[in-house]
């Protein structure tokens, strides 16, 4: 079945990664296509990157997922996006959970470019400019391992919004207009944009087939350097709420937590991880453009235990030209094999 404009439109710029969720490279929509016909029906993980392989960023991303407020917050976020001129493409993307509820995706739209390292600073800081916006000054707070993002006065209430995709440029996502093997089975599928109105029961039924419409084009430039999105980040208390583990948050280390995947950053964010843990934090810097004196610097900021600057240079410099070599950044596979993540690993993953 051939992909759907707008799916193009999301995912055209190639190349760029599917899983499910093991990753492999794509060149074309026709692989897209392959991929989705080999998987489709066999496996409910069919995942695409966001973005392309050169970290070309045309588009934010937000995944409505936590609790009792989901559609709710969703049609926030959706109404400040139209307000605001964010071009945004809506999605229902099946039943999930206990309660077989529905959950939503939010694409907005941005002008096609190319950042360089800042890109994930920036990404992350535009996504909490508009979140802030909508919700007011929140809270971060640590459960079970993952931040989510509670509303100030309302205990136990967080926004639906995953806070994992925040400035994610690694992630991947479901793929519109696939199916789920859900009970019963769903499909992720494109809202209308009069979708606000929509009752639960209309959304149930939405879901349970394909949908497409054409969106309106993007008005002007829009680019995560526009005034728009200026926003200077506040220093957010980070509460971890298991105190066996011995973990330390370093506020001048903040910046490494948006550049590493999730699972990497919490395994070397301890007092002391493993250096096959380090190793693999190395390359995978090394691989979006930091050099080995920075890489270096970073790591000082993470409070290990053992940390001694000499070592650690020599030891990222030997990484960083293990990756010069052929050596590449390490797969989920085998982090999972490695016990990184100790859970399955939902944030990587829409």
């Amino acid at each position: 079945m051939p992909l759907d404009s707008v799916t193009t439109q999301l995912f055209c710029r190639l190349p760029r990664s599917v899983g499910n969720p093991n990753r492999h490279d794509v060149f074309s929509v026709k692989d897209i296509e392959d991929f989705i016909k080999q998987n489709e029906g066999q496996t409910d993980s069919l995942f695409i990157s966001l973005y392309p392989s050169n970290s070309l960023i045309d588009k934010m991303f937000f995944d409505a997922d936590y609790g009792d407020f989901i559609f709710e917050d969703f049609v926030q976020l959706f109404d400040y996006a139209i307000k605001n001129n964010l071009n945004p493409i809506p999605l229902i993307t099946g039943l999930k959970g206990s309660r077989k509820e529905p959950r939503f995706h939010l694409y907005t739209r941005l002008t096609p470019h190319i950042y360089g390292l800042e890109a994930k600073i920036l990404l992350y800081k535009s996504q909490m400019k508009i979140l802030t916006d909508v919700f007011g000054d929140f809270d971060k707070v640590m459960v079970d391992r993952r931040e989510k993002y509670k509303l100030p006065g309302k205990t136990g209430r967080y926004i639906a919004f995953d806070p994992t995709a925040t400035g994610d440029i690694k992630r991947i996502v479901r793929i519109p207009q696939t199916r789920r093997l859900s009970n019963p089975q769903t499909y992720c599928t494109y809202l209308p944009l009069d979708f606000p109105s929509m009752t639960k029961r209309d959304l149930l039924e939405h879901c349970m087939s394909k949908h497409t419409y054409t969106y309106p084009p993007l008005e002007k430039r829009l680019l995560l350097t526009d005034n728009f999105f200026d926003f200077d980040l506040p220093q957010r208390e980070v509460i971890n709420l298991d105190s066996r583990k011995e973990c330390l948050r370093v506020p001048k280390a903040t910046n490494l937590k948006f550049l590493l995947r999730p699972c990497v950053f919490n395994a070397v964010n301890h007092i002391h991880p493993s250096y096959k843990l380090r190793s693999i934090a190395t390359v995978d810097l090394y691989d979006i453009g930091f050099n080995e004196e920075q890489i270096t610097q970073l790591f000082s900021e993470l409070g290990w235990e053992d940390f001694n600057e000499e070592t650690t240079r020599l030891k990222v410099n030997y990484y960083c030209s293990g990756y010069r070599n052929g050596v590449k950044p390490t797969g989920c596979q085998k982090l999972r094999e490695l016990g990184v993540p100790l859970n399955p690993c939902p944030p990587c993953c829409g």
